[in-house]
């Protein structure tokens, strides 16, 4: 709730009822107090499962991609759209 009434966005999952696991990422809070202490915030909630789950692929493709050409036994270089060698940050 802190988090929230700071203006932070949080990111929470949970199940309904047979349903499959959801993530929801919530997002700067109104903060609601009572006697001093924060019991709520109100503010605005949006399914991010979908987002979260093509994360999790493209992280799992990457490492994929990257045990490949760390492995392979020839050499690699990248063309750019006018057919001349080109480099990328980090790539040898």
């Amino acid at each position: 709730m802190e988090r929230l009434s700071n203006g932070s966005r949080v990111d929470v999952e949970y199940r309904q009822q047979g349903a499959r696991l959801r993530s929801v990422g919530l997002g700067r809070g109104h903060p609601i107090f009572e006697n001093g202490d924060l019991i709520r915030s109100v503010g605005f909630a949006r399914d991010i499962t979908d987002q979260k789950t093509l994360k999790k692929r493209l992280r799992e493709q990457n490492k994929w991609l990257s045990a490949l050409t760390d492995n392979i036994p020839v050499s690699l270089f990248e063309l750019d759209s006018e057919g001349c060698s080109c480099s990328r940050p980090g790539v040898d």
